[in-house]
């Protein structure tokens, strides 16, 4: 995290667009920050949100993070979000899972439970990682895994069972494909999604000079549907699919849920039916 760098990109994108016109997420592995760095983010940065990855707790989280300069990590990431909190900046957990770790986030859970269940802003969700290169099996576990985490956050109570087995349709495909929507790199070089900025010819600009690659920027802002898509009985819950993973960048492409769907709309009816017995014996009352 280079404040220097923040600073500058920051006070760009202001000069630009206006103090009171934009607003920022960050999204940062939470190790770095610090007193100073929040009072910044709420006074020069203009940050509402910041978003931070967990892959585990204590030793499952160290091992993956394979931090080399922080005694701790994990202590220390738990301690800089209690700080998001307490400043009340808007915090979003995304707990990394796959095959090997899934079994293991409840742990994590129900620390993160202990620690942060009073906040009112913070927001814990599930998020299933993927190989980056299509040349790969499906996850045969992808069910199960994806069931289970359902139960996990629902058990803790940072997710209610409608929303566990929401089948929303969608208004649009993803942020990429947003043309006002962007990803800001430390240097200051911009990029349509996250998972593309290790490849250079991605790049569509930077903030000094602004789009620059238009050829880039309109492959990800692109409306036009893949033939399958178009037939497809799941295009209103994903639109169309990840971008990234149309593009190349990642192995998964459609409606995450796609080849369990029956089996989420199932959890959903039982969830509706409890929920209208509830409210039949409310009204009873």
């Amino acid at each position: 995290m280079n404040m220097k760098v923040i600073e500058m990109i920051s006070a760009r994108l202001r000069e630009v667009l206006g103090d009171n016109r934009v607003s920022f997420m960050m999204i940062t592995n939470g190790s770095l920050i610090s007193d100073e760095i929040i009072s910044k983010m709420i006074y020069s940065w203009n940050i509402r949100r910041v978003q931070i990855s967990l892959d585990g707790a204590f030793k499952d989280y160290n091992y993956r993070k394979n931090y080399v300069s922080i005694l701790n990590p994990f202590d220390v990431v738990l301690k800089n979000i209690e700080r998001l909190l307490e400043n009340d900046i808007y915090v979003s957990l995304r707990i990394n899972y796959d095959a090997e770790n899934y079994k293991k986030i409840p742990e994590l859970i129900n620390i993160l439970v202990q620690k942060f269940s009073k906040y009112s802003n913070l927001h814990v969700y599930m998020y299933h990682l993927f190989e980056m290169s299509q040349n790969v099996k499906s996850d045969l576990l992808a069910k199960e895994e994806w069931f289970y985490m359902q139960q996990v956050l629902i058990k803790a109570g940072f997710l209610k069972p409608l929303e566990a087995y929401s089948l929303t349709i969608r208004n649009s495909q993803c942020f990429a494909c947003s043309a006002n929507s962007f990803v800001i790199m430390p240097n200051g070089r911009l990029y349509k999604c996250a998972v593309a900025t290790k490849d250079k010819s991605a790049c569509i600009g930077s903030i000094n000079e602004g789009i620059i690659n238009y050829s880039v920027f309109e492959r990800w802002c692109d409306p036009s549907l893949r033939e399958e898509c178009a037939s497809c009985v799941f295009l209103p819950l994903c639109q169309g699919g990840c971008r990234a993973g149309v593009l190349g960048y990642m192995s998964e492409q459609c409606f995450t849920q796609k080849e369990f769907a029956a089996d989420v709309l199932r959890e959903r009816l039982k969830c509706l039916k409890i929920s209208n017995k509830q409210a039949m014996n409310y009204d009873e009352k």
